[in-house]
């Protein structure tokens, strides 16, 4: 297909009654649904975050839109568009851009935003940067990495690990079709569960994409508190063991949260009701930073992902 041809079965699949003007203009007109809007990019890219010869199309897609969303879920904002730059190689024949297409349109129908637009060119390899818009009622409605208060509840969403042992998986030459693949291949967002934390009074959030221990630093550097974390609490996918696995394992997109001790029980409740459960893991401290503990309450070093860096265990 041609690079008109491509555009207009992009426009044709994601035109939207939401939008006043939608995609296919030079720029897509939307009516916000709150005070305040939250807006974040994210990308990925050939070779870093998938292998064209390991990964459908359809995840690929649907990865993209959902690791992007997974921000907005960390702040508990309501979902609003979704904008999408795409590098195409010249030799992406047509159905895989149909499945690719497909995977977007999972993602954004499984968390109800509505793909207004975006641009495509030309590539050497393939890859997708997504910019997500949410809305909130106002600014004090929207969670932020910076509130963590000393006494606070860390809690988790979901379970951690699976993502790395996915990647195992891939590496081992698992088929596309292998269920224990879904962390990496159809991501699920915690959108409501973000919204519920922030509801109950969560203090601080952030999603986990690159390892619950590194992420944590991110919260304890921005609120310049510490926080202590149980290795043993962790709660573990069923195809992991090992606690410091799964602190180090990184898009996992699960959130990462501290709560007030007097509103632990009614977020655990809430985020309950979203369809996922809200583990406690530890609880924040004077002093700063992180420290992660086995049972025997010694540290154990776990670093997380580093794009410049690598992972270190």
């Amino acid at each position: 297909m041609t690079e008109l041809e491509r555009i207009g079965r992009l426009v044709d699949r994601f035109t939207h009654r939401a939008l006043i003007v939608p995609s296919g203009d030079d720029a897509a007109v939307a009516r916000p649904r709150g005070a305040v809007s939250v807006t974040s990019v994210d990308a990925v890219v050939e070779g870093v975050h998938f292998s064209s010869s390991a990964w459908p199309m359809h995840a690929v897609g649907r990865k993209a839109v959902a690791s992007a969303l997974s921000d907005l879920a960390a702040m508990g904002a309501d979902v609003g568009e979704i904008y999408i730059a795409s590098g195409v190689p010249k030799d992406f024949d047509e159905a895989s851009f149909e499945e690719l297409t497909d995977g977007i349109a999972a993602a954004a129908d499984f968390s109800g935003a509505v793909v207004a637009g975006g641009d495509l060119v030309a590539s050497s390899e393939l890859w997708l940067a997504v910019t997500v818009v949410g809305y909130a009622a106002s600014e004090d409605s929207v969670a932020t990495r910076t509130g963590a208060c000393p006494g606070d509840v860390i809690a988790v969403t979901g379970n951690l690990g699976g993502s790395a042992r996915a990647l195992e998986l891939l590496e081992q030459g698992a088929p596309a079709d292998d269920p224990r693949l879904a962390k990496q291949f159809a991501p699920e967002p915690r959108l409501a569960a973000g919204a519920a934390l922030v509801a109950a009074g969560a203090t601080a959030m952030i999603d986990i994409s690159d390892g619950l221990a590194r992420d944590a630093g991110h919260i304890a550097s921005a609120g310049k508190v510490g926080m202590e974390i149980e290795l043993a609490a962790l709660p573990l996918a069923d195809t992991v063991a090992d606690p410091s696995y799964a602190a180090a394992s990184g898009e996992e997109y699960e959130l990462l949260v501290t709560i007030p001790v007097a509103g632990i029980a009614a977020a655990t409740t809430a985020v309950q009701q979203t369809g996922t459960a809200l583990t406690e893991i530890g609880q924040v401290t004077e002093r700063l930073g992180v420290r992660l503990v086995d049972a025997r309450g010694d540290e154990v070093e776990v670093r997380g992902f580093d794009h410049f860096d690598g992972v270190d265990q």
